[in-house]
């Protein structure tokens, strides 16, 4: 018995401690746009090593700690720089070097035997990253000014020292307080000669005249990061998702793989990270955004983590931060206002600084919070818990989300209480009629700093516009919508409390009149053009794209009724309150977030499916901004192709409207008019689009953002790169673009009809059973039950369930090609499925068809609804089942009905 005991503990302790095993490191590479990427994450270090293109050759080493990095540059002005490219030789490793320093090491190979290297720098990655490293003399400039007026020792803080010998370079760089350090090094193969240039440039040569060949190793002592384990990270569903397409080769597994293990680089316990190699640090919109778009793919554990990181960065009046400066970044920024306010520099120059320029992410942190914490699969325990959790300032969350509710309540007033006040001086007629009505747009939610406030970050990005339509369109109204659900969550006096402060402010109304109130800022974004000036505007932008791609565009333009002209929603409005005529996606904000009606749903769509450039749909995804329909001087070039948020293709937008289709389909479904099933046919429409162009950008796809070319193929994606001269370019693996798993599980649910759900080989087993332990304990007679499991056994039994599988779900396919929806969507595939088991046994009835049928849509719309009612939603497998055995039973009831109406008829 001992010795049986003991097998057993020991048994015991092995599984255990297999379950507690670290996972190997995540690993991966990616290739995109000329751009060589390789990521690696461990407990230990995380790096992300980058050999750019030759346009603008470097060797970057990004590190998610601390945001730090290093970066060798290879101007291509000198002669031996130009077209340089560099090839990983080996696969890169973890490197470890003294004092604590983490990194990379690996091995790279030039195609030339004479480079010329034009910098070495060791910083935060705010000062490395795209070509910001051409202002690093001014950087450099700054910190000796400093160390003067400190009479503190420049050389190894100011910038890199660097020393050499025969064969190798090291360099390494203090941070202002010793606090910490970068350090590297790189040791060629082969005989070579080192020669430091006056300007601080080193040549190197391979004396045999081979291509130059080093090891380069670089890192940071920042402490690590804390990776999530990916059960921890990864819902069961997307884990196996991400299990199941790791071992396929075709493109949709391959980026689904690629998002997956984007969206895990990028996510720690501490915070998650916005892009790398950019952004490796926290950004609260982009946070929100993701987790938001992410849905179920995400733990519980990872949502609370995303809001959680997003609540401590919290201003004490409820701002969202927008992003934090962290490391030698935040030291950069003390170190200037030291020098020009004579200011004394505080004792930890790289404590975090956050940025609370920003005004959407004030109205997304409401969307976030009812998304965690109503979702019905949280305890009450649970969601206790975290309201009471406090923030490292000491405030509770429950505190921090109300101050938040409270700011954007009281920002909503002025503009909500002036066009109430319109209407009631002119009952009966819409505002948007009157003259004063554009007056209004003064009480709109306005940017802070010039004109950089939404997603768009850069004025001209916003059309050099004040009132951004995405965030008073759009934002303002879905965010109070979500306040007005969320506060009886916060406690049974927060309601009472904002509605109070509302009528203080001048609003008497309560939180939802509020958010209606703000629908009627669309209106003040609404762009109509006639028949003859949109010809005309387009025209001129033809004009300016050049013969191919204009001639392209022509033929674009030949498939659009443009007879009426054309309306959209503009980008954003001036100073004065007068839009800006550029088309925008921001409309997809509704189709996920809000429940527009039909009129707004529709324009939504014509914005979204009209042909680029009558409206924003490509061969290559839905570009972000058009503008050509602006008759501004300069907006064509402003939002060009080659503008970061102009005729651009951003991921997240479009896994936005793909996730925003997909519900609006399903939310479609449910309403049986003919309006609802034309609009439907055109969401599906576009949803196939939208997926056929996702996969055209190929290698692309997962990336930040992605132009066009137009050549002789017509138009083909092409990497949003960064010349020597341009100031952005694309992040390989950007947290909000890694939403592959949520679109491959909301497609995966849309195409599952009441048949899909209940045709599964196990649900049918298990919903018989079901039926005969129902029969069992209605008769008292076990026999029942007995039988039910017997027929489960035979393969009549699952020659049936294949034939009605396969029959139903080749009806399912053939209706989808056909567009046809509503009602009959459900009802024929069951029909198909029934008819089919029946000619199997070659006894057919009609009747028993409809009957069938009906049973099964009656008995699955009351089980439907008793799931809503007690459960708040879906239980996936267990409601398939549960539905399957009362449609059993209910065709039971039915038959035995039948029979009894035939014999009084007869």
């Amino acid at each position: 018995m001992r010795r049986h005991l003991s097998i057993f503990l020991f048994v015991t302790a092995a599984l255990a401690h297999a379950q507690e095993a670290p996972e190997p490191a995540l690993q991966f590479e990616i290739r995109e746009g000329g751009h060589t990427n390789y990521f690696r994450q461990s407990p230990e270090t995380a790096y992300h090593l980058r050999v750019t293109a030759p346009d603008n050759p470097r060797v970057i080493v990004a590190l998610p700690a601390g945001n730090a990095g290093a970066a060798l540059a290879f101007d291509p002005s000198f002669a031996e720089n130009a077209g340089l490219t560099w090839k990983i030789a080996e696969s890169p490793r973890s490197w470890q070097g003294p004092g604590g320093v983490r990194g990379a090491e690996a091995w790279l190979e030039a195609d030339r035997g004479s480079i010329t290297i034009s910098g070495i720098l060791l910083d935060n990655m705010r000062l490395l990253r795209t070509s910001a490293y051409r202002d690093y003399p001014e950087r450099v400039a700054e910190r000796r000014e400093l160390a003067r007026r400190l009479g503190l020792p420049a050389d190894g803080w100011a910038e890199a020292r660097v020393t050499n010998g025969e064969s190798w370079i090291a360099f390494d760089r203090a941070t202002l307080n010793g606090e910490n350090r970068f350090a590297g090094r790189l040791a060629f193969d082969g005989a070579v000669r080192i020669q430091p240039q006056g300007d601080g440039t080193i040549k190197v040569t391979r004396m045999d005249g081979r291509p130059v060949r080093m090891r380069l190793q670089a890192g940071a002592d920042y402490a690590p990061l804390t990776p999530f384990p990916i059960r921890q990270l990864l819902s069961p569903e997307a884990a196996k998702l991400y299990q199941d397409a790791q071992g396929r080769s075709d493109a949709e597994s391959r980026r689904l793989v690629e998002a997956v293990n984007a969206l895990r680089f990028l996510s720690y316990r501490e915070k998650f990270l916005a892009g790398s190699h950019r952004f490796n640090t926290y950004f609260g919109r982009d946070t929100m955004i993701t987790t938001l778009l992410a849905g179920d793919i995400l733990t519980s554990q990872a949502r609370e983590a995303a809001l959680g990181s997003v609540l401590d960065r919290l201003s004490p009046t409820g701002v969202v931060a927008h992003e934090e400066d962290i490391g030698a970044q935040a030291e950069r920024r003390r170190v200037n206002d030291v020098l020009a306010n004579s200011r004394k520099l505080p004792a930890n120059p790289q404590e975090a600084i956050f940025d609370y320029k920003m005004v959407d992410g004030d109205f997304i942190l409401p969307l976030l919070a009812r998304q965690y914490l109503m979702d019905p699969r949280l305890t009450v325990a649970e969601r206790e818990a975290f309201l009471s959790r406090r923030s490292p300032q000491g405030a509770s969350y429950r505190e921090l989300l109300g101050r938040n509710f409270e700011r954007i309540v009281i920002d909503a007033v002025p503009y909500a209480k002036a066009l109430r006040e319109l209407t009631a001086r002119h009952p009966g007629v819409s505002p948007e009629t009157r003259p004063e009505f554009r007056a209004l747009t003064k009480h709109l939610i306005p940017f802070k700093e010039g004109t950089v406030g939404d997603w768009r970050d850069s004025v001209e990005g916003n059309g050099l516009g004040k009132y951004s339509g995405g965030v008073n369109a759009h934002l303002v109204p879905l965010g109070l919508e979500a306040t007005a659900e969320l506060a009886a969550v916060l406690g049974p006096g927060e309601r009472a409390r904002l509605e109070a402060r509302l009528r203080e402010a001048g609003f008497h109304g309560g939180l939802e009149d509020l958010a209606a109130a703000w629908k009627g800022a669309r209106g003040h974004f609404e762009v109509r053009l006639s028949a003859e000036e949109t010809r005309a505007r387009l025209d001129r932008f033809l004009a300016d794209a050049g013969p191919e791609a204009g001639a392209y565009h022509e033929r674009a333009l030949a498939k659009v009724d443009l007879s009426k002209g054309v309306a959209f929603e503009a980008l954003a409005l001036d100073a004065g309150g007068r839009p800006i005529p550029v088309v925008a996606s921001d409309v997809a904000l509704d189709l996920l977030f809000g429940n527009p009606a039909p009129a707004e749903l529709r324009a939504a769509l014509r914005t979204l499916r009209t042909p680029f450039p009558a409206g924003l749909d490509t061969p290559v995804g839905t570009v972000v901004a058009n503008p050509a329909f602006s008759d501004r001087p300069g907006d064509v070039r402003m939002f060009d192709r080659r503008a970061y948020h102009g005729q651009v293709v951003w991921g997240w937008q479009e896994s936005l409207k793909v996730l925003g289709l997909a519900r609006q389909i399903e939310r479609l479904g449910t309403v049986r008019t003919a309006e609802a099933r034309e609009l439907r046919a055109e969401a599906m429409e576009l949803l196939e689009r939208s997926i056929r162009a996702r996969r055209s950008a190929g290698e692309l796809a997962n990336s930040e953002l992605w132009t066009f070319d137009i050549g002789r193929r017509g138009m083909e994606a092409a990497a949003y790169r960064a010349g020597p001269s341009a100031r952005s370019e694309s992040n390989p693996v950007q947290l909000w673009s890694a939403l592959a798993p949520a679109e491959r599980l909301a497609l995966r649910r849309l195409r599952a009809s009441a048949t899909e759900e209940a045709v599964g080989a196990g649900q049918f087993a298990a919903a018989y059973l079901v039926h005969g332990a129902i029969k069992a304990v209605e008769t008292r007679d076990s026999a029942r039950m007995k039988e039910a499991a017997r027929q489960v056994g035979t393969l009549q039994f699952w020659a049936g369930v294949g034939t009605f599988t396969a029959a139903s779900h080749a009806s399912r396919w053939i209706l989808l090609r056909l567009g046809v929806s509503g009602l009959w969507r459900s009802a024929l595939p069951l029909a198909a499925g029934m008819a089919a088991v029946q000619l199997l046994s070659g006894r057919f009835s009609g009747e028993d068809v409809a009957a069938g049928t009906v049973s099964f849509l009656a008995a699955g719309a009351a089980v439907d609804l008793a799931a809503r009612m007690m459960w708040g939603g879906r239980t996936g497998w267990i409601l398939g089942v549960a539905k399957l055995a009362a449609t059993l039973y209910g065709a039971e009831k039915l038959d035995g009905v039948r029979e009894r109406i035939e014999g009084l008829v007869r």
